[in-house]
């Protein structure tokens, strides 16, 4: 199931910020037009994984021509590692565990308007994990 939530969020957001370029709703049927890619392209999201979420996170920024960079701690193998890398993620390796990863993602992202797509909430930051878990339904 967490093949497809992280891919699940990343398209939302993307048709969330289509529509509100274009002004009007943009359904998933729209995910491969130009103007939807074009505003995709522009994006940028960033997780912190054990290795599944952020292959689907990878996975579903390299669909819609966004980008990814993706936040992995000391004990993630290089095998999952560079499973995430080959859907064209940039891999940010920080010490300490996986708890430390999400702290530098909640800050790096926040600093540098990139959108988050956690499968973990905290206060205030609750709607994405939920589409998140809408898509391990999928």
């Amino acid at each position: 199931f967490k093949a497809l939530g992280g891919a699940y969020a990343v398209m939302r957001l993307v048709l969330e910020e289509a529509g509100k370029w274009l002004g009007r709703d943009v359904d998933i049927g729209e995910i491969n037009d130009a103007r939807v890619r074009q505003i995709a392209s522009g994006m940028i999201f960033v997780c912190a994984t054990d290795g599944n979420h952020g292959r689907s996170v990878a996975q579903g920024a390299s669909l819609v021509g966004a980008r990814s960079v993706i936040f992995v701690h000391a004990g993630v193998s290089r095998e999952r590692v560079a499973a995430i890398a080959r859907f064209g993620a940039e891999i940010v390796e920080v010490e300490g565990g996986y708890d430390h990863a999400v702290r530098e993602v909640a800050r790096v992202g926040a600093e540098r308007g990139w959108k988050i797509v956690s499968n973990t909430s905290w206060l205030g930051y609750e709607r994405v994990p939920g589409l998140v878990m809408q898509g391990y339904t999928v």
